[in-house]
Parts: structure tokens; sequence; C-alpha cells
């Protein structure tokens, strides 16, 4: 995964974390909050752990931690580096969309489509 732009995830609620990335020569991670002291260690290591998954290197990362748990943490940071990253996007579903349209709305509109034309007949 290739870090091409700044993105983040999250919110500064209670129980949450705000997790911000952007490109950068060198992995750096700044983690901050009220228990950052007491969570540093697991943080640092679940950093780690979804940079190897995701084959990222060379970028900045920032936590807020607002009392989030692992799973938090892991959520807010995987959905940062995808909005960050540049990867392919897969080919719409529907034949009949264009370019530039939305990929739920035409795999929506290929299940309408579908659904209408080749639903099974009610018995009379």
């Amino acid at each position: 995964m290739i870090i091409v732009r700044a993105a983040g995830a999250g919110t500064l609620e209670s129980s949450d974390c705000h997790v911000t990335v952007s490109p950068s020569e060198a992995t750096e991670v700044e983690y901050r909050g009220a228990n950052s002291v007491i969570f540093a260690k697991r943080t640092n290591r679940l950093v780690d752990e979804i940079l190897r998954e995701n084959n990222v290197k060379g970028v900045k990362i920032a936590i807020q931690d607002q009392g989030a748990i692992e799973i938090t943490i892991r959520a807010r940071l995987e959905t940062a580096l995808a909005r960050a990253s540049e990867e392919e996007r897969p080919a719409p579903v529907c034949p009949e969309s264009t370019a530039n349209s939305d990929l739920g709305s035409a795999a929506l509109a290929s299940w309408w489509k579908y659904a209408a034309n080749d639903s099974p007949k009610e018995a009379k």
C-alpha cells in the first residue's frame, strides 16, 4: 500500500480516537491522549502490526486517543490508511454504469434489473 495523501478517520468523542496519516520518508507515530503513557506500548505494537499487514512504509501517523479500545484503534487506522492510499478500484458491477458513477449505485441498479426481469412469475 502506497500512501499518497493525508487522510483521517475517527472522532474526538469519548471512547473513540482520531487518526491521521500522511506520506513521509520514514515511519513516525505520534500518540496522544489522557492515558497515552499507560497504553503507549499496546498502541505502538498494534500500529506496527497493522503497518506490517498492509505492507506500509513511510507514513506519519498521529493518534489522538479518547479511551478507544484496540479494535477501534485498528478500525480507525485501517480506514485512514485506505483513504490515504492509491489502490485500483474494482470495475463497476453494472455494465451500463459510467466511469463517474458511484459503485454502490451501480450494484443496486444491477440488482434491480435482475429482480425486475428474472423474478419468477406468480402462479394464478
